[in-house]
C-alpha cells in the first residue's frame, strides 16, 4: 500500500523566530547588508542610526537598485540557489542574508529600492506575520520611510535602503537607547573596517567607501604590506576544482618598531597580540580574521605571521562557508600546502631579524632551532 505525500510548508512566524537565532552580531548583520550593496555595484554604503523615539538603523547603498519584481523576489526566504554560479563580487550565497541578518536585530525591517526613477518598497513585520499566521509581505507607502532615507535615495538617484525598526535585540544601557546605539555602532566601526579593508583600500572594485553616522570608516591593513621592517613573502597559487586559491604570507614588524598610527592601521595593539594566523578572504571580503585551523600545534604558533588566503566565491561549498559568512574551513586538499607555507615562513623571518631583536625574545618558550623560531614571537610581556 502506498501513501500519497502532502505539501507541508513551515509555519511562517515560527520559522522566522527560529531564524533569528542563527547567531548574528550587529556587526555581522550590517556586513551582510554591505555585501548586498557590493553585489549591486555600489560605491558608497551609508549606515545611520536614530535613537529618537523607538529608534531605527538605516543602511543605504548607491548600487543599481531593484525594480518591484526583483525586490519582491529578494524578500523571499531562500530566494537564490546556493549552487548557482556567481560573479567574483557577488557575496551572497543562500538567499537568506538580507532576511536573517535583519530579523536577527529587529522585529520589522523595510527595504526600499530606487531604479529608473521608480521607488519600490516592501516590509517584513514579524508581529503582523504572527497575527496573520502566514508569510505576509507588506507593501507600505514610501511616506512611511524615515525622511533621511528618502532624501538619501533621492540624492543618489538609485540604490537600496534597508531600515531596521523595533530593535529588540540591542542591549540597552540602563534603558538608555541613545547610549546603547552609540556603543553598538562604535564596536561595529573597527569590525566593519577590518572585514572590508581591501574594498576600502580600492583593491577589489575600485573606489569604495562605508560611512557610519557621517564618518568614513578608517583604512586598515592587518598585514602592514610594504612596511620597511615587515616582510611580504613568496605567494603561491593552487588550483582546486578549476578555481585558483592564492596564499600570501606576511611577517609583521616587531610592535616595538611600530609607531602608534601604524599599530592602529594594523588593527590595534590587542589585535597584533592575538590575531595571528590565516586571514581567509571570500571575493576580497574577510571571513576568518586569524587562527590556525589546527594546522599548526598551539605551542608552535608564529605570533607575527599572518597568511592571506584568497578564495573565490565559487568554492564556498568546499570551504563550508556558513550563512553568516563568519566561518570557513580549508579543504583537506589544501591543508598540507598551508602547513608547509606556515612552516617555512618563520625561517625566512628569522633569517632577516636583527640579532638584537632575537635576544629580546628569549623566554618565549619556542624550541631552539625549530621552524617556529623565537624571532617571530612577541617579546615577553608585550
Amino acid at each position: 500500500m502506498t501513501f500519497p505525500g502532502i505539501e507541508l510548508p513551515p509555519v511562517a512566524p515560527l520559522l522566522m523566530q527560529s531564524l533569528r537565532a542563527v547567531g548574528y552580531t550587529i556587526q555581522a548583520a550590517l556586513a551582510d547588508l554591505i555585501d548586498n550593496g557590493i553585489a549591486a555595484d555600489a560605491r558608497t554604503v551609508t549606515i545611520g542610526f536614530d535613537p529618537a523615539g523607538a529608534g531605527h538603523v538605516a543602511t543605504v547603498d548607491d548600487g543599481r537598485g531593484m525594480d518591484e519584481a526583483t525586490l519582491v523576489a529578494a524578500m523571499r526566504f531562500g530566494s537564490r540557489d546556493p549552487r548557482e554560479a556567481r560573479s567574483g563580487t557577488d557575496l551572497g550565497r543562500f538567499g537568506l542574508g538580507l532576511k536573517t541578518a535583519s530579523l536577527s536585530q529587529c522585529r520589522r525591517f523595510t527595504v526600499a529600492s530606487l531604479q529608473a526613477g521608480i521607488l519600490s518598497v516592501a516590509r517584513w513585520d514579524l508581529d503582523e506575520c504572527e497575527r496573520r499566521g502566514t508569510w505576509w509581505l507588506e507593501r507600505p507607502p514610501a511616506a512611511e520611510l524615515p525622511r533621511e532615507v528618502l532624501e538619501t535615495l533621492t540624492a543618489k538617484g538609485r540604490g537600496t535602503a534597508v531600515v531596521w525598526e523595533r530593535l529588540d535585540r540591542l542591549p540597552m544601557a540602563g534603558g538608555d537607547a541613545a547610549r546603547a546605539f552609540d556603543r553598538a555602532m562604535d564596536e561595529a566601526v573597527d569590525q566593519l573596517a577590518l572585514t572590508f579593508h581591501r574594498f576600502l583600500a580600492g583593491d577589489i572594485v575600485g573606489p569604495f567607501d562605508i560611512v557610519l553616522n557621517g564618518r568614513p570608516l578608517p583604512r586598515l591593513d592587518p598585514f602592514l604590506a610594504g612596511h620597511a621592517r615587515g616582510q611580504t613573502l613568496h605567494a603561491e597559487t593552487f588550483e582546486i576544482e578549476g578555481h585558483t586559491v592564492a596564499v600570501s604570507p606576511f611577517v609583521l614588524p616587531f610592535p616595538s618598531r611600530l609607531k602608534p598610527g601604524e599599530i592602529d592601521r594594523a588593527g590595534g595593539r590587542e589585535t597584533l597580540k592575538t590575531s595571528h594566523g590565516f586571514y581567509v578572504y571570500r571575493g576580497g571580503r574577510l571571513v576568518v580574521p586569524g587562527g590556525w585551523f589546527r594546522i599548526v600545534p598551539a605551542d608552535e604558533l608564529v605570533r607575527l605571521a599572518r597568511v592571506r588566503v584568497d578564495v573565490p566565491v565559487a568554492l564556498d561549498h568546499i570551504w563550508k562557508v556558513d550563512i553568516r559568512k563568519a566561518t570557513a574551513e580549508p579543504p583537506s586538499a589544501l591543508r598540507p600546502h598551508l602547513r608547509r607555507i606556515v612552516a617555512t615562513s618563520p625561517r625566512a623571518a628569522g633569517a632577516s631579524t636583527p640579532t638584537r631583536e632575537r635576544r629580546d625574545t628569549t623566554g618565549t618558550g619556542y624550541p631552539s632551532g625549530s621552524a617556529m623560531t623565537a624571532a617571530t614571537a612577541l617579546p615577553p610581556g608585550w
